[in-house]
């Protein structure tokens, strides 16, 4: 009689083991898809990421020719308007055209330095995203079933051998 409980504890236990493994290996692959999700989200904004940088420097670019035609436009009219007060450009004429060249270039360069620091903020970004990306993927686990049955069956032959031992 003891024999057929112990037979009954163990097919139980071993039961529980399978149940407990599927149970268990089902997690880990909802766990490991969700991972893979996160991590293509992640590398899907990396990208956008240096999208934006590249954007940075292209919108920073082009403020800065527009820049750079505004103070043409500035500095001719300003000849045109010493020439027809009859003011020759030499002296303080020629330095106020040259002050407004000198601003009209520090300007440009305000300009692409500011959209360079933008892009490298998003180039940052882009790294952490990729970073994130790689940690999401180490973070798979791998499907550790055949551990949890060998672990569960291990159990099961120590209380049987503990049953018969008493018995």
């Amino acid at each position: 009689m003891c024999s057929i409980m112990g037979a009954i504890a163990g097919i139980s236990g071993i039961m529980g083991t399978f149940a407990s493994a599927s149970a268990q290996s089902q997690s880990i692959s909802a766990q490991n898809r969700a991972n893979e999700y996160n991590a293509i989200a992640a590398q899907n904004n990396a990208t956008l990421s240096a999208q934006q940088a590249q954007d940075s420097r292209d919108r920073a670019k082009e403020d800065a020719k527009m820049k750079g035609m505004e103070v043409a436009k500035v500095m001719g009219t300003q000849k045109t308007r010493y020439n027809a007060s009859g003011v020759e450009l030499a002296g303080s004429a020629e330095q106020v055209i040259g002050d407004t060249a000198f601003w009209g270039e520090y300007d440009k360069n305000t300009i692409i330095n500011n959209g360079e620091k933008e892009a490298w903020g998003y180039e940052m970004q882009q790294t952490n995203y990729l970073n994130q990306a790689n940690m999401y993927r180490a973070s798979k686990q791998n499907n550790s079933v055949f551990g949890s049955i060998l672990s569960g069956m291990t159990n099961v032959g120590m209380g049987l051998a503990t049953t018969y031992r008493n018995a």
